[in-house]
């Protein structure tokens, strides 16, 4: 879902998470300054709830107090049983109501993505489905193709469905209302952009296809299926897909908060349009069951969700960047952390966080959830500070990694792979795309304002300076040519960084480009004012020209200051297109159809008129401005209505 970072503006991600890579990313590198640390060569044995919750509580509290989080959710399972499920501070705070473990529901977000993928294994398990079923031929609506190629099940689950990021249909506060899965993806599914099966790509949208196929599958509501088939099975009576809430479980919803201008602000429920990748709420007592569930191989207590090679299949790797860096099950991205393999999940909505992780050979789990948007740092550093305490410390380090090839291969511009590039908010690439540049013996990742060096830790992999397990070694790969195409964090396989070839889509071409219209903008409507103050005559032909000119520069600095207002708004509430924006484009291809007026008329009055050879150099360079921006307005998708 959308993600939010302290004191850091939102992003459509990719969220979770995926969408900063490095250099802006999500998780603060900073060591976390509530934790007790690791605990060396010997950690704690993870099985006396009373000395987990004594060091655990004012750990939390801390958390809490130093993230403006009012209420949190811990859940610690280990070996079969729930060690510790505990609530913190407040699900409400104007009723001053606790937070309660076994019955305060949080929004998990983006861990629902666990929970689909779930269902969807039981019905490859049950023959329903196959991992190479093509999702094409089970819906009943056409997609936004580029490819032909068929979009499995299997790339679905590993988020490479080939679609760009969704600007709509996320997620909204603004209503309480639930569309029909099918109405949301009918409308507002993005356009697929490469083909599937090839790089990763984070999308709410690919989980939500998922859910739609299973409703087609079983001919049930996605929300009854989970629930005769996942939570009630597990005993996960408190835990919900249905949005609004249902009656006997809205009571106990925890408010979600924003901390703004010193104070926290309550928000209303928030309504995930993409259901499939994030509408589950749930409470710490069920979750934990849920964790339990998979550490068992699919069984706890007697019911059985899945059976024991489904499972195994669910949580292994079925895609990564390269051998031994993190990659993705289905549903479950890996992470490596002290010498564990980690299953995680993150999720975030505008005001709510939560995070499962899943350490099979230690037979643990741990899942936190808040109800305030700056608690990423919280479940991040909760998380690492309970595995430092309690999981063996990695193995003594292998053979000095290979050398890798020439840092100046590496050297160039990336985007994210999930940017959209075939709507109106395609432009936003140029302002955070990562620069990769070399000193001697390291690379620098430039992106979003920060710049982090990193050191070769292998053949085409290097290790961040300042550490930041939650996601590793930046990962590079290559395209079959041998020719470096991209990068991603070792432990994030969700989504990745995509060299760019094209110049006019580098910050050094197209805000070059932009400046070079910015200037001959000015110039006009300097020009055209100088000519009004001195009243130099002119036929109707010059006069109609100069008024053109002008109100096109005017046009050129309006779309300047709207465009980064319009799509903050479109961020903001991510759930249908707004009036606003059309208003929006209507103005931009209404630019765009002036420009060409404009250029015609100046180009018609400078062969009607007598003119000095500086005014038709000056109208001349004007017109190269002009067309410039004619171009890069179709460039941008910025002529038309390009939403999806």
């Amino acid at each position: 879902m959308t993600l939010r970072v302290a004191g850091r503006p939102r992003l459509i991600l990719a969220a979770l998470s995926a969408g900063m890579m490095f250099s802006g990313a999500a998780h603060a590198a900073d060591p976390a300054p509530c934790g007790a640390g690791g605990a060396g060569e010997r950690p704690l044995r993870l099985e006396d709830k009373a000395e987990l919750e004594a060091w655990l509580s004012p750990v939390v509290a801390c958390e809490m107090a130093e993230g403006h989080v009012p209420g949190a959710v811990v859940a610690v399972v280990k070996d079969g049983a729930v060690i510790l499920s505990k609530g913190f501070g407040v699900a409400d705070i104007a009723s001053g109501r606790p937070v309660i473990a076994s019955k305060s529901l949080f929004r998990i977000a983006s861990v629902t993505k666990t929970i689909t993928a779930t269902a969807i294994m039981q019905l490859v398990e049950r023959g329903k489905l196959s991992l190479d079923t093509d999702a094409r031929r089970v819906i009943d609506f056409p997609l936004r193709l580029t490819s032909d190629r068929p979009i499995s099940i299997a790339d679905l689950l590993t988020h490479r469905g080939g679609f760009e990021s969704g600007l709509f249909g996320v997620l909204t506060e603004r209503t309480q209302h639930m569309p029909p899965l099918r109405a949301v993806l009918e409308e507002t599914i993005p356009t697929q952009v490469r083909p599937p099966g090839t790089l990763s790509s984070y999308s709410n949208h690919g989980f939500t296809l998922l859910a739609y196929v299973a409703e087609r599958t079983t001919g049930m509501p996605f929300g009854e299926y989970l629930q005769a088939n996942v939570f009630r099975p597990l005993g996960m009576a408190h835990t919900t897909f249905a949005q609004p809430l249902p009656d006997d479980l809205a009571p106990d919803v925890v408010t979600e908060y924003e901390w703004t201008q010193g104070r926290l602000v309550p928000h209303a429920f928030e309504t995930v349009l993409a259901a499939g990748g994030g509408a589950v709420s749930s409470t710490g007592d069920d979750m934990a069951r849920f964790m339990l569930a998979h550490l068992n191989l699919g069984s706890l207590e007697g019911h059985r969700i899945l059976a024991e090679d489904t499972a195994r299949k669910m949580h292994a790797v079925h895609f990564a960047y390269a051998p031994d860096a993190g990659g993705m099950g289905y549903g479950f991205p890996h992470m490596t952390y002290r010498g564990h393999d980690v299953l995680w999940h993150t999720g975030a909505l505008y005001y709510s966080y939560a995070r499962l992780s899943l350490i099979p050979d230690a037979r643990m789990g741990i899942f936190i959830a808040v109800n305030s948007d700056w608690g990423a740092d919280l479940i991040d550093n909760v998380t690492l500070d309970i595995m430092n305490r309690y999981l063996p410390a990695p193995a003594s380090p292998g053979p000095p990694p290979p050398r890798p090839h020439a840092l100046a291969e590496y050297e160039g511009y990336y985007r994210s792979s999930g940017t959209p590039i075939t709507t109106f908010a395609a432009w936003k690439s140029l302002l955070e795309m990562a620069k990769v540049s070399t000193v001697p013996g390291l690379l620098r990742i430039e992106r979003n304002g920060r710049v982090e060096e990193f050191v070769p830790s292998g053949t085409d992999r290097f290790r961040p300076k300042a550490a930041d397990p939650m996601f590793g070694d930046a990962v590079f790969f290559r395209d079959s040519t041998g020719a470096i195409a991209g990068y991603s964090p070792e432990n994030r396989a969700t989504s990745c960084m995509q060299r760019v070839r094209a110049a006019a889509r580098t910050p050094r071409v197209g805000l070059t480009l932009l400046a070079l219209i910015g200037v001959g903008m000015a110039g006009a409507l300097l020009a055209v004012s100088i000519a009004s103050i001195r009243r130099r005559p002119g036929g109707s032909t010059e006069l109609a020209a100069r008024l053109l000119a002008a109100v096109t520069a005017a046009g050129f600095f309006a779309v300047l200051f709207v465009s980064p207002r319009t799509l903050a708004a479109v961020e903001q509430d991510s759930s249908f297109v707004s009036w606003p924006l059309r208003w929006y484009l209507a103005g931009t291809t209404a630019l765009g159809v002036l420009t060409v007026g404009a250029v015609l008329a100046v180009a018609w009055s400078a062969a009607k008129g007598n003119l000095r050879r500086m005014d038709c150099g000056l109208r001349a360079l004007w017109c190269v401005a002009a067309l410039l921006q004619i171009w890069m307005l179709g460039y941008w998708n910025l002529l038309g209505f390009h939403y999806y």
